[in-house]
């Protein structure tokens, strides 16, 4: 899909989600970061990067972003991230 569409966002997720599973935050991050260069405010990503983060232990970014991800959270996305991210940011505290 990449070599097509290299600005999907989705696929980009969907790799960086194998790359946290396997407990590989770097790479994780990195495309992490592609994606966030093409939509920084999409609030699923921010999620997955302050989730990252948090992963590899760097809680000062985990705590931006999870922030980052409660101020765009859309209606549809509220319940389910917004309270996830108050949850971690608790945690981080």
């Amino acid at each position: 899909m990449l070599k097509y569409y290299p600005r999907h966002v989705q696929s980009l997720l969907n790799i960086s989600t194998v790359h946290k599973e396997m407990k590989d935050y770097d790479k994780s991050l990195l495309t992490l970061q592609k994606a966030f260069a093409i939509e920084p405010t999409n609030a699923i990503l921010l999620y997955n990067i302050a989730d990252a983060y948090n992963k590899k232990g760097d809680k000062v970014n985990a705590k931006k972003f999870y922030e980052l991800t409660i101020t765009y959270c859309t209606s549809e996305e509220e319940e389910v991230l917004k309270g996830a991210a108050k949850r971690h940011l608790a945690e981080l505290i």
